[in-house]
């Protein structure tokens, strides 16, 4: 954990740009060697969810790739580039089971900094999540 006098974040010093915090986050290294950043949701009790979310970054670099996961199995991918959105992906949680939002440098290194948002609702509350801007 990291505490800056504008913002907190989780991250390493030796892999920067590697960080996460409420709104924002970013990968590190490049696609032979990522270093993913990932947010995890373990579920308290059983439960049917949807999951939506909207990711958005500057239009440089390749873009960021993502992948969300339900215990490791990929329920949804897909690039960054400018705005991604998932909307309403519908699966059942156990006790304990994991869902990850997993962020990679995609291709190359360097303008990989994104903002997102994301929600968990209980099935058949969901509603679109507007994406984050600077």
């Amino acid at each position: 954990m990291f505490d800056t006098d504008f913002a907190s974040h989780f991250g390493d010093r030796w892999s920067k740009p590697l960080r996460i915090n409420n709104t924002t986050a970013a990968p590190a290294g490049d696609g032979a060697n990522p270093i993913r950043a990932v947010i995890r949701y373990t579920a308290p009790r059983a439960m049917q969810v949807e999951l939506s979310a909207c990711f958005s970054k500057a239009n440089t670099g390749d873009g960021v790739d993502y992948r969300i996961t339900r215990n490791g199995v990929t329920v949804a991918s897909g690039i960054v580039v400018d705005t991604a959105t998932v909307n309403g992906v519908k699966f059942g949680l156990e006790i304990g089971d994991k869902v990850d939002l997993v962020f990679g440098p995609n291709q190359t290194y360097g303008s990989d900094s994104f903002l997102y948002r994301a929600t968990l609702s209980n099935r058949g509350q969901g509603t679109t999540v507007a994406c984050p801007t600077a």
